[in-house]
């Protein structure tokens, strides 16, 4: 596969310092007689092998997630791979007061337009929109920071319950087991959106809460559970 035409030349440089870095870990290893390929950075990074090549050959764009994870497991520097990226990580530890990899961890942001219609999460590619959170606090929430998601939140339906347009609202993927009264991000007609369960019968419906807009946004039945919830909301930020 050729590496993706709409990739700026910034990020294909960055893909060809990652495959350059890796070969070279790879040779000096081997070298010391240990077996390892691309699969062996795929399994501590918790990806599969295609996806770390599809890195190296600049069909994905290098992000911050896979610097931090590559310094954390093998000490690669950031800026020998992508010397833009690692600013932006530098700019954003001064910013937030010493942000050190090893305790915070990186969540992507949903790019909910692009994810309408298609069925899948679609994460932006714009670096400045992963927010950094404290691991043991993911933790805390019961949550792995690698199944994590930022949602941003477009309208008013959810209001009266703290959840304003324009915040943010962090899902933990690997809670999909529907819950009465929790709050959840569902596909509804093809579009992401963060709603609360209800039970009427044996149907799931997705409540809004917004008493001055009522009649704007009734239940909704979720026909397969299992299909459209991405997951569990558990944490909301908005601006002041």
């Amino acid at each position: 596969m050729e590496s993706d035409p709409r990739l700026t030349p910034e990020q294909l440089s960055d893909a060809a310092r990652l495959d350059a870095i890796y070969r070279q870990w790879k040779a000096d290893r081997r070298a010391m007689g240990e077996r390892v390929n691309q699969e062996t950075i795929g399994h501590a990074l918790k990806m599969s092998q295609s996806a770390f090549s599809q890195y190296c050959r600049g069909v994905r764009p290098v992000n911050i997630e896979l610097l931090v994870g590559l310094k954390n497991h093998f000490g690669w520097s950031p800026e020998d791979i992508s010397p833009s990226l690692a600013k932006k990580m530098s700019e954003a530890a001064t910013a937030a007061g010493a942000i050190h990899p090893e305790e915070h961890a990186p969540v992507r942001m949903v790019d909910a337009k692009a994810s309408a219609g298609k069925g899948e999460v679609v994460f932006s590619t714009d670096v400045s929109k992963l927010l950094m959170f404290r691991r043991d606090w993911l933790r805390k929430n019961g949550a792995k920071a690698d199944r994590v998601l930022a949602f941003p939140v477009a309208g008013d339906s959810m209001v009266d319950i703290c959840i304003p347009n324009g915040s943010v609202v962090l899902v933990d993927m690997a809670q999909k087991e529907p819950i009465a009264k929790r709050l959840y991000v569902l596909w509804i007609d093809g579009e992401l959106f963060v709603k609360q369960l209800v039970k009427k019968g044996d149907t799931w419906h997705a409540r809004s809460h917004n008493a001055s807009r009522a009649q704007d946004y009734p239940d909704t039945p979720v026909v397969s559970t299992d299909d459209r919830i991405v997951g569990r909301a558990f944490w909301c930020g908005f601006g002041l």
